[in-house]
């Protein structure tokens, strides 16, 4: 048995191997850490979920400000209250959502994943100075919109609290090109055009940057084939360029989100704060990876069927949705319309309102949802399911989680560390 820290992950997490014959037959995943954010919500006014829900996390915890006013806006419309989100709303939480999940992606490449990378190949991993200027000005698009990042709580029920002017537009604008230009010369050295065009592994990999480097290092290192999990897939939340599906054999439209169930966590030995998740009874994988095959992203379906699910293919799929995204973004700016309200009162006294309510959304890591129960305007409980609890679920070495079934099988341990990593970790999100 050998254990093994995993730091950086913001937080931690302590993989526990069992070998046999020289291979991995088992491995527990521990998040040890615990704060409790669905017990510090009890008996708190229904609208503090809009503060405390996004400290959550201080790298995604915009996307759980999304699910929160989701959840709220829920319980209003299953109260029969209508809640008007105008078009303009819509679009703008949208883009700081998308801002929030390319500033993640960037981080996870080269602050957590190129130098994991570079130690297991003994080679020097990527300079990431100028991604931190990246990084400063995708955040200072969400700013515009939002105020600050991390932890804004623009966005309430019935709509946005900001009204950006022309001038703001055109700044935003700007620096989604200035994040664009970086993407081009350093991680894709191609225009983003051409790189959204492509469709086949070789268009990638006869290109320079820092992610094709990587994926021919990792064929160099016989690095690239393995990492494969169940090869099932899910999306939850509903965007402008994400919508709920789910993937085996085939892809289905159609999901009963009733069927999704929170477990505890097995565990030998080592306390975990960590639930596992499965849908139907089944794990599926969320994050970049579901979302590029579910919405038919030609490069990715084209790797995932050389490939499968391996971590050639998951690390192409999150840096990937980096351009996808950016491109989104442009488009959406282009669309605001400035005359319209930004927020519409649903003119309601809270202190009157109990419900149950549920917000579902796409975050850097995949589908999270927010699940609230208010009785007179005051939280009596609420639920909180991250995409590293799909995606990190320990269970039995017969029916791994996906992370798990990953890693099983491989000969060494730092290897299936570098692998646990391709799943973007988020220790404070798996246990909140």
């Amino acid at each position: 048995m050998i254990k093994q820290l995993v730091e950086h992950i913001e937080g931690e997490a302590v993989l526990t191997f069992h070998n046999q014959w020289g291979k991995i037959r088992d491995v527990q995943i521990d998040f040890p850490n615990f704060r409790g954010i669905e017990l510090i919500l009890k008996r708190k006014p229904a609208l503090d979920a809009l503060v405390i829900s996004p400290r959550v996390c201080g790298i995604c915890g915009h996307s759980h400000l999304m699910a929160a006013v989701r959840s709220l806006e829920s319980i209003l419309e299953n109260s029969s209250i209508t809640v008007d989100l105008t078009l303009k709303a819509k679009v703008i939480r949208d883009i700081t959502l998308y801002c929030e999940i390319i500033q993640n992606h960037l981080k996870w490449f080269y602050l957590t994943l190129s130098p994991k990378l570079a130690s297991l190949t003994k080679t020097e991993p990527p300079s990431y100075l100028k991604m931190h200027y990246a990084v400063t000005q995708i955040t200072s698009v969400i700013a515009i919109f939002a105020g600050q990042w991390p932890h804004s709580s623009y966005a309430i029920p019935g709509g946005v609290v900001c009204d950006p002017t022309p001038l703001e537009l055109m700044h935003a604008d700007a620096l989604l090109c200035s994040v664009i230009e970086f993407f081009e010369e350093k991680i894709i050295k191609d225009s983003l055009d051409n790189i959204l065009s492509m469709k086949r592994c070789e268009q990638l990999l006869r290109l320079t940057g820092d992610l094709p480097d990587m994926l021919r290092l990792l064929e160099k290192e016989e690095l690239g084939t393995i990492g494969k999990s169940h090869g099932r897939f899910i999306v939850l939340g509903e965007h402008s360029i994400f919508s709920k599906a789910k993937m085996a054999t085939n892809i289905y439209h159609s999901l009963d989100i009733d069927k999704i169930e929170e477990e505890e966590s097995l565990y030998y030995g080592e306390k975990t704060f960590a639930k596992k998740v499965k849908f139907n009874g089944k794990f599926y994988e969320t994050g970049p990876l579901a979302r590029a095959l579910t919405k038919k992203v030609a490069l990715i379906r084209d790797m995932f069927r050389r490939n499968k699910d391996t971590i050639t293919t998951r690390i192409t799929a999150r840096v990937y949705e980096i351009a996808i995204l950016l491109h989104e973004c442009r488009r959406l700016i282009s669309t605001i319309n400035i005359d319209e309200p930004s927020y519409i009162n649903p003119k309601i006294s809270w202190q009157s309102i109990s419900g149950k309510g549920i917000g579902v959304i796409e975050a850097p890591r995949g589908s999270l949802i927010h699940k609230i129960s208010i009785e007179n305007g005051t939280i009596k409980s609420s639920q909180i399911i991250t995409p590293t609890q799909w995606n990190l679920s320990t269970s039995s070495v017969q029916n791994p989680g996906i992370a798990q079934k990953a890693m099983i099988g491989l000969k060494d341990t730092e290897v299936a560390e570098f692998v646990f990593r391709t799943f973007d970790v988020c220790s404070v999100c798996t246990t909140h």
